[in-house]
Parts: structure tokens; C-alpha cells; sequence
């Protein structure tokens, strides 16, 4: 992502995103839709006042399953508003409208085009060492299903400094995934997954980090259900901090 001030009060912001997904399993088992999916969009923001920003913008996405079964072409427009009663407690909301052209080959040509409403609402509230973070909204992603679902999500996060390089990270979420159009059919599911986790500045920049995580998952199609519980590492670098107030 790349943003560059225009003037005093706007700003222009580019995106892109790549995600290729694979998933690995024992020759004839059968396992999830292998997938790449890519996002461009851009957007301007404009600070209203020192408290508020509003923001517009539009975004193509292209889904294409790796066994050349189904491909996504999907376009939006969005719309942003950002506002701050202080530095510590705010809320930003995004509105979008969505089109997705689906083209099925396997078993049988199908082409068929949906198209809905998205957006979600975060609230947050900062402390002297912590911050709380909610938020709720619906988006429409690829999942290894095959295709693209209707994700309503709720999540809640909470973040804490232990110590100068010490710091404690909780998220909670629970979502239902609906599939879309007719070829998604039978995918319906619930999802929650708790994380806990710790992470250590080596340095300014470089960290250390881990965790552990439980995830739980109920198939509407199948009538089952599942969990996982995971442990896990992570090593990384961040930049410095900064402020954007009302970023969407």
C-alpha cells in the first residue's frame, strides 16, 4: 500500500495484494481448491477537520482456481468515514458495494454474476499501555472451498505493553462463511478462533514472537464439527510507528 499527500487535507492511496494458496496432502486425498487471487484499488481521503476524514474509492480482484475449474472477476466502489474524539478513542466504518462475475468449467460450464453490500465498524479505545479494538462487518473472500464466500465476522482484540519490549496480544473471532451463488452452495460454515500471544523487541525494528491458537469450525453440508489447537514462532521486522488517523 502507498499513500501521498496531495495537499493539506487529501491524500491518494494505491493497494495491491497477491495471495497464492496451497494446500498439501497426500497424493489422492482429497484436500481444498488450490488458488491465486489478486486485489488493485485506490482511493482518496479527505480530512473534513482535525477530528474526521472521509474517503472513496473503487478496487478489481480476479480469483483463478489452479485445476482451471472456476475463475472470479469481481469490481467495487467504497466509501470511508473516520472519527476521533481523541487520540485514544475513535471509530472508522467502510460501506461497499460489490459485483463478482463467476465462470464455472468443471463439471459443466456456468457462468453467473451476484453481486451485495459489504462494509464493516471498528471501534477502538487506547490506553497508557493498552488498547481495546472491536469490530463487525461482512466481506466477500476466496476460500479454499473453492470460489468465494460471504464472510460475516465479529472480532475483538486486545492489545498490552508488559514491559518497554514485552507485549501481550488477545484476538477473538467468530464468523459464518456463505457461499456465493449457486456453485458455492454446500460450503456454508461457523468459524471462532482464539489468539494469545507474546512478542519481544530484539531490537527497534526486529521481533520475536509466539503463541498459541485454537480454532473451531462447524459444516453446515457435512454436519460435523472440528477444532485445532496450534503453537507457533514468528520472527520479524516493523517500522517506526506512525499515526493515521481514520486509515480505512
Amino acid at each position: 500500500t502507498f499513500e501521498h499527500r496531495l495537499s493539506e487535507r487529501t491524500n491518494l492511496g494505491i493497494g495491491i495484494d497477491y495471495s497464492t494458496v496451497r494446500y498439501d496432502a497426500a497424493q489422492g486425498v482429497q484436500t481444498k481448491t488450490d488458488y491465486d487471487f489478486g486485489e488493485a484499488s485506490t482511493y482518496l481521503k479527505w480530512a473534513l477537520n482535525p477530528v474526521s476524514d472521509i474517503s472513496a474509492g473503487a478496487y478489481v480482484s480476479r480469483y483463478d482456481a489452479r485445476d482451471n475449474s472456476e475463475t472470479i472477476d469481481a469490481i467495487g466502489a467504497q466509501v470511508g468515514y473516520a472519527y476521533r474524539w481523541s487520540t485514544q478513542v475513535g471509530f472508522e466504518g467502510r460501506l461497499f458495494y460489490e459485483e463478482n462475475d463467476m465462470q464455472q468449467f468443471i463439471p459443466f460450464d456456468l457462468s453467473e454474476t451476484t453481486s451485495n453490500f459489504g462494509g464493516y465498524l471498528t471501534a477502538y479505545r487506547k490506553q497508557e499501555v493498552s488498547e481495546w479494538r472491536f469490530s463487525i462487518g461482512r466481506s466477500f473472500n476466496p476460500t479454499g472451498d473453492g470460489g468465494k464466500s460471504e464472510v460475516d465476522q465479529f472480532r475483538l482484540q486486545y492489545e498490552r505493553d508488559i514491559s518497554q519490549r514485552l507485549s501481550f496480544r488477545g484476538a477473538a473471532r467468530y464468523e459464518t462463511r456463505n457461499g456465493l451463488g449457486s456453485q458455492g452452495a454446500g460450503v456454508d460454515r461457523d468459524f471462532a478462533r482464539l489468539d494469545l500471544s507474546l512478542k519481544w523487541m530484539l531490537t527497534r525494528n526486529w521481533y520475536l514472537g509466539g503463541g498459541y491458537a485454537y480454532m473451531w469450525e462447524d459444516r453446515a453440508a457435512a454436519t460435523e464439527t472440528g477444532d485445532n489447537n496450534k503453537f507457533f514462532v514468528n520472527f520479524g521486522y516493523q517500522g517506526l510507528k506512525t499515526e493515521t488517523p481514520g486509515r480505512l
